[in-house]
């Protein structure tokens, strides 16, 4: 039988075919023998903050000294996702976003809205930081316009700040053109098609909205 583990602020003692210390500043595990277990015990029993923070010191066990009572600040801004399209042209039987309208009436992202996120994430990088923006749906290439007036202004904007942007998009791939793939191609986007199975399997799970399936009309537009 395993014994219960035993928890402290400063260590945790656990078994996991042996016994093992947890030192949750610094998420350091180590192996630990029946001594060193049983000294920990007794410190914890003597409720000693002192005495169990110097014996760690002293057995190279101590913290990294990564948390204090410092107020936690925020991480630069480096990458951002925008549902650019709420809303979808397949009917996915499993869908969590109720076919890509999240249970309101379809929209696309407003352009202006779209450019205001990129100015945020522009604001909050640090100049040593890359970009990523990320698209997303619904399917996101039912606002295409859009889609593509937000990488051109970024990547302009980019290349004027001397910063480094990535893009990417997730798509079903049932509206991708050859424009497309020249886009993707030009601004170096990283594409994932998303599809659930081969054939009839993915015609059934991922049809379009009328009930057509949908899995030719993916591989046709993915081909080369």
């Amino acid at each position: 039988t395993c014994a219960l583990p035993i928890f402290h602020p400063s260590f945790h003692l656990f078994e996991s075919k042996g016994q093992h210390a947890l030192i949750p500043d610094g998420s350091r595990i180590y192996k630990i023998d029946k001594s060193i277990h049983k000294k920990l015990k007794e410190l914890l029993e003597k409720d000693d903050e002192t005495g169990i923070d110097q014996w760690l010191i002293e057995n190279d066990l101590q913290s990294l000294g990564n948390i204090d009572d410092r107020p936690v600040t925020d991480p630069p801004l480096t990458s951002i996702s925008l549902a650019i399209a709420q809303k979808c042209n397949l009917g996915c039987s499993y869908c969590y976003a109720q076919e890509g309208g999240f249970g309101v009436k379809a929209k696309n992202m407003p352009l202006e809205k779209a450019i205001a996120a990129v100015d945020l994430l522009f604001a909050q990088n640090l100049p040593a930081h890359k970009m990523n923006i990320a698209f997303l749906g619904g399917e996101p290439l039912a606002n295409r316009e859009a889609l593509q007036e937000v990488t051109r202004y970024a990547k302009e904007r980019a290349d004027i700040e001397s910063k480094e942007i990535n893009f990417s998009i997730t798509t079903n791939g049932t509206l991708l053109s050859n424009g497309d793939a020249d886009f993707f191609e030009r601004y170096g986007f990283s594409v994932t098609v998303s599809l659930d199975g081969v054939g009839e399997i993915d015609d059934r799970l991922r049809p379009f909205k009328g009930g057509k399936g949908s899995y030719e009309r993916i591989i046709r537009n993915v081909e080369p």
